[in-house]
């Protein structure tokens, strides 16, 4: 077995480690902790993926559209795991978590409350049959597109075949972040 068969089936292997653990989300749905917070801190959203507010954490917890997260609290350096964590969580796009995940923020003095600490628990996101079929079926196509590429580069192996690999790794990760 060549060096490039060796290398192809690793990275084979990483990328389908990337991706299938994803297909849990058809029986458990991620969670959210139900605010969506623009890069100046600036709550804009508190219903987040849920259907009524009532449904969302953040409601629960008191937070209201207008609250501005104290940034200056979700620095990531000098590094800590979890302020970065929490940082990304709401910051950095992903604003899916694990259910159940709790994070801690604080919030900016408004004219109706203080400067408080707020800590939320991600809830699950509702998700009927129909969205768990297309979460299915976008998991299948993934898979595959990683397989058929590897395929690929097994059966004609040159630049523009491991280019086209790497790129299929590189633009479906699936969602190891969550985990």
């Amino acid at each position: 077995m060549t060096r490039q068969r060796l290398l192809l089936i690793v990275l084979l292997a990483w990328a389908l480690v990337m991706i299938v653990p994803d297909v849990l989300r058809v029986v458990q749905p991620l969670g959210s902790f139900g605010f969506y917070a623009d890069n100046d801190g600036v709550i804009y959203d508190i219903t987040g993926p849920f259907d009524a507010e009532s449904d969302s954490p953040a409601w629960q917890a008191g937070i209201r559209d207008g609250d501005r997260l104290a940034l200056s609290k979700l620095r990531c350096f000098p590094y800590s795991h979890t302020t970065c964590r929490n940082a990304l969580m709401v910051l950095g796009g992903f604003q899916l978590v694990l259910p159940g995940r709790e994070a801690t923020f604080e919030l900016k003095a408004t004219s109706e409350h203080p400067a408080r600490q707020i800590t939320l628990k991600a809830a699950a996101v509702p998700a009927n049959p129909f969205e768990r079929f297309i979460v299915l079926i976008d998991q299948i196509a993934g898979i595959l597109v990683v397989v058929a590429a590897a395929w690929l580069v097994w059966t004609r192996p040159g630049a523009m075949s491991w280019g086209f690999f790497l790129y299929v790794m590189w633009f479906n990760p699936g969602q190891y972040y969550a985990f």
